[in-house]
């Protein structure tokens, strides 16, 4: 039974509901993380906001699901791995990355370096050491791009860890 409740769709402050007009039109229906999450409008509108600026950064929509997969598999959070194995196979992951990316795996160097890195991350709670990080430049990793790749997995691990607080009950995508 989930922890803390989802909020009402009806009588909810406008913001949240332009946000959730938004969330729906994005995803068919509104998931039940944002439904929790909305007990905060403010960190409700700021999630919302970190997820509209990564999508519109510099790394493929493809890779932003498989390390989302590989953070929420290094965290534990079965809500989370489960919406991104969905929404992963709507950027075209197959079944094999997804699998791949569960064990932050690639048959493609630069992305199992950044899956690698994701779940050093998630292990070792953002403390790198030197040649961590230089795995991401010898395979031509950018300073943007290895920001945005930490960026993205700061947020992944906000929506884990409140899921794993809020135990957010499994959506029935459309």
């Amino acid at each position: 039974m989930q922890r803390i409740s989802q909020v009402s769709l009806e009588g909810i402050p406008e913001q949240t509901k332009s946000l959730f007009d938004a969330i729906h039109d994005k995803h068919g229906c509104v998931p039940n993380f944002y439904k929790t999450l909305a007990n905060s409008p403010a960190a409700l509108a700021g999630f919302v906001a970190l997820e509209g600026s990564l999508e519109t950064g510099v790394l493929s929509s493809e890779l932003r699901e498989q390390l989302a997969i590989t953070v929420s598999q290094a965290s534990e959070s079965h809500y989370c791995l489960t919406t991104h194995e969905i929404l992963g196979k709507s950027v075209g992951l197959t079944e094999e990355k997804i699998s791949d990316a569960r064990r932050a795996r690639s048959p493609c160097r630069q992305t199992e370096a950044a899956l690698r890195f994701a779940r050093t991350l998630v292990e070792k709670r953002g403390r790198t050491r030197r040649d961590e990080l230089e795995s991401l430049y010898s395979v031509g990793y950018s300073d943007e791009e290895i920001t945005e790749l930490i960026a993205i997995v700061g947020w992944k691990l906000f929506a884990n860890y409140f899921n794993h607080v809020a135990e957010t009950e499994l959506d029935e995508f459309p």
